[in-house]
């Protein structure tokens, strides 16, 4: 078995398609399946479909075709029957999608939440994750705020803790960092100094 190629179009329309033959063969009974990712034709370079996919399935001793497979590896992808005529469908890439869970991120060294450090990616947007999976795009951008916040706040907490006591923080209405000055630090330049 081998994979197609990808390949990046520049002109008229940058983009990124599948192309080239893939074969697939079964030792156990002798089938093999061609398979050529293409991108259909077009008008000018314009429109077109770059997820087409078409092929064969024959046995590999005689060549005969027993089956013509033609579609869109995105959408739906068909199987034919030489013989009968019969025509059914192979692969519907919105079930096998909907079917797939999203996976948990995790510290593989962590049998637990309560193990993972509180700094680590999954614990910081664990909530916002949560959110976004339920569909509850206030409560996700809430939780993002929060992230963010949180995140100014350190920051000029690790700034005050560079330059020492002698900055002071400036928090807006919201809560959020504006900016840092080193009062003693910067002296008459003070004045030309702005916040991060």
């Amino acid at each position: 078995m081998n994979a197609p190629d990808l390949f990046f179009d520049i002109i008229p329309v940058p983009g990124a398609h599948w192309g080239g033959k893939v074969s697939i063969r079964c030792k156990e009974s002798g089938l093999e399946a061609e398979l050529i990712f293409y991108k259909s034709q077009s008008f000018f370079g314009f429109g077109g479909n770059s997820r087409a996919i078409k092929g064969k399935v024959f046995d590999s001793k005689t060549l005969k075709t027993m089956y013509e497979i033609e579609g869109q590896w995105d959408r739906t992808v068909l199987m034919k029957d030489v013989q009968s005529g019969d025509t059914v469908e192979l692969y519907d890439a919105g079930e096998a999608i909907s079917k797939l869970s999203t996976p948990l991120v995790k510290n593989p060294e962590a049998s637990n939440l309560k193990e993972m450090k509180p700094t680590e990616s999954a614990m910081v947007w664990g909530e916002v994750s949560k959110a976004i999976l339920l569909g509850n795009w206030d409560k996700a951008r809430e939780e993002k705020r929060k992230v963010e916040e949180g995140k100014d706040v350190k920051k000029g907490k690790e700034l005050q803790r560079r330059l020492g006591s002698k900055a002071l923080q400036d928090f807006s209405q919201q809560g959020g960092f504006l900016g840092l000055l080193a009062i003693e630090s910067l002296g008459s330049s003070s004045a030309n100094y702005h916040p991060m």
